[in-house]
């Protein structure tokens, strides 16, 4: 990694060689997740779920580096709205966690609209006519309303993420530290909205997908552990 200073800022920048070998874990990655689609198999759940990993793989893959990304966000509304100067240093790492969000709703759409048939069984109309429980839950979980939510919550996710790093950026080149009192302002609203909506994430994408089991602390669980792989 090469390190310039220029102008009191600190610019890291990596290798081409390093950058060769990052490239081609993502091509390896894509190559990857492209077989499952065709090779690998799982024991379908029921008549109505499709057998192929891939939609699997995608999910799992997904909600992992999702979940770090958001954390990272969350980790940034959390030190300006503490004030904390421990953290600055690592929130100017935390802070560039969000530029993975817009890849990250893409593939969100690309599961939710593509996927859904396949990874969740409310999504079967004639499923749910024949079943109690879930003929009660479909004024929540259905389409097209379980897509559109998930892809609106994780837009509104990109938009803070954009104005976080750019009153940060901007900061570091006119040095008004009235950037730092607007992320300030930003961060109490994300907080409030971050821990509704990613309430909302961890039961759509995970506990739907055995929609007869439930638990009010699924959220809570789930965000306890993605915070710490986030740290890790």
């Amino acid at each position: 990694m090469k390190v310039k200073i220029q102008d009191e800022l600190i610019n890291y920048q990596l290798n081409p060689r390093t950058k060769g070998k990052l490239l081609t874990m993502i091509i390896i990655g894509i190559i990857s997740i492209a077989l499952s689609y065709f090779l690998i198999h799982e024991p379908a759940r029921s008549e109505h779920m499709h057998h192929s990993a891939f939609w699997s793989s995608m999910l799992t893959g997904l909600f992992l580096t999702l979940g770090v990304a958001i954390c990272g966000l969350f980790f940034t509304a959390i030190s300006y709205v503490t004030g904390s100067h421990w953290s600055i240093t690592i929130r100017r790492l935390t802070e560039t966690f969000w530029k993975y969000l817009p890849i990250a709703t893409i593939l969100l759409g690309v599961i939710v609209i593509f996927g859904v048939h396949d990874l969740y069984e409310w999504s079967h109309k004639d499923v749910v006519e024949t079943d109690k429980l879930l003929k009660h839950k479909s004024g929540w979980l259905n389409t097209p309303f379980f897509p559109i939510r998930l892809i609106l919550i994780a837009g509104i996710w990109v938009l803070f993420g954009h104005l976080f790093y750019k009153n940060s950026v901007s900061q570091d080149e006119n040095k008004d530290v009235t950037h730092t009192l607007k992320n300030n302002k930003l961060s109490a609203i994300f907080i409030l909205f971050f821990a509704l909506s990613f309430s909302i994430v961890a039961y759509d994408l995970l506990m739907s997908l055995t929609p007869h089991w439930f638990s009010t602390m699924w959220a809570v669980y789930t965000f306890a552990g993605v915070y710490q792989t986030t740290f890790a």
